[in-house]
């Protein structure tokens, strides 16, 4: 996208694909009149005639769509291209740091941790000036691993709630982050105002190369996707029975349409399946980041078929994913009665027995 002339926020989303979650790349409106990049709907329809977005039937229409399409295969030349692209570009930026679960290419509402901004002045309006001074930054996880590892992100939005800084940011790219300096500031127009941020080396983390015409590397490939497919698919067959607010999450997530495509020839479909899989997961925020914090697709499958074992012996998708979506208390509670009830009732149910 052209930086000099943002898209204004209440219209980003009119501009977002639902499927990949990034903005649209050869839209594509179908007749219900949803709109796709080219790609992602292309491969949605060729597993099922449905609107991924309503799940309504436009099987008429689908002959004609493909025809249409004409997609590019040709993705691996595309991959080798962009490794030289950027390779040893190195940016000076400011970090910042969250404790939350941080989603590459891909719009976020996160928490921003307070300690960093103790230099600032407590006046809102003018922590507000600051924000609007910072556009392209580095956004890490606060932990003691993954330290040297960031993402580019921008920011759209901040606001101040009951002392706490909540930031709208569009992420990109993986960083190796390094020479990390405490960088003094001064507010624009307000002379007597210094703050302190720190400035760090930011250099892209290029996905490492992958030959999808090897035949161990896709058998490899395919071994993964077929071990993670054996855990997910009782959850996921469930919930395409179910029309709740996790299952259309999922589904416009993408998540149900990656799992049926035959991903070992289809790079970039397997590339957001990778990313895509681990933000959805429920699993613990620093093995979420470990995961996305990667740059070898292989190396996140493996890890997120790891995570997923523990979910072998539970019945229910709600222990299994999340959506990722900020929840007041009302929504946390609900989310653990959902869970607890069950297990109580089996309880007493066995007591009953005795």
């Amino acid at each position: 996208m052209n930086n000099s002339t943002p898209i204004p926020k209440f219209f980003q989303q009119e501009f977002e694909c639902s499927l990949c979650l990034t903005f649209f790349t050869n839209p594509i409106t179908i007749p219900c009149g949803h709109t796709f990049c080219k790609e992602c709907i292309s491969n949605a329809v060729k597993q099922i005639p449905r609107c991924p977005t309503q799940n309504l039937l436009i099987k008429s229409t689908v002959d004609e769509l493909k025809k249409s399409l004409n997609l590019d295969n040709n993705l691996q030349n595309q991959q080798i291209q962009n490794l030289s692209e950027n390779n040893d570009l190195t940016q000076k930026l400011i970090i910042l740091y969250t404790s939350e679960v941080i989603i590459p290419y891909q719009y976020q509402r996160i928490e921003l941790d307070t300690e960093q901004f103790k230099s600032f002045p407590k006046n809102q309006e003018l922590i507000k000036q600051i924000f609007s001074n910072i556009k392209k930054f580095v956004i890490a996880f606060k932990s003691k691993q993954n330290y040297d590892i960031g993402f580019l992100a921008q920011l759209q939005l901040v606001q101040i709630i009951k002392g706490k800084i909540l930031a709208q940011i569009l992420t990109d790219d993986i960083v190796q982050v390094s020479n990390k300096e405490p960088t003094e500031f001064q507010l624009s127009n307000e002379g007597q105002i210094t703050y302190t941020l720190p400035i760090i080396s930011a250099k892209i983390l290029q996905e490492e190369y992958i030959d999808l015409n090897d035949n161990d590397t896709t058998y490899q490939i395919s071994s993964l996707i077929q071990q993670i497919q054996e855990v997910l698919s009782p959850f996921i067959i469930q919930l395409s029975n179910t029309q709740n607010e996790l299952s259309k999450y999922l589904h416009q997530s993408g998540l149900f349409m990656y799992l049926k495509l035959q991903l070992e020839k289809d790079w970039k479909s397997l590339k957001r399946l990778s990313f895509l899989l681990p933000s959805l997961l429920n699993i613990d925020r620093v093995q979420k980041n470990n995961i996305l914090s990667q740059n070898n697709c292989i190396q996140r499958l493996i890890l997120i078929n790891k995570s997923i074992q523990k979910f072998k012996n539970t019945s229910n998708p709600m222990v299994v994913f999340t959506t990722n979506r900020r929840s007041n208390g009302k929504g946390l509670l609900n989310q653990f009665w959902l869970i607890a009830i069950p297990i109580m009732l089996a309880y007493l149910y066995t007591k009953l027995q005795f």
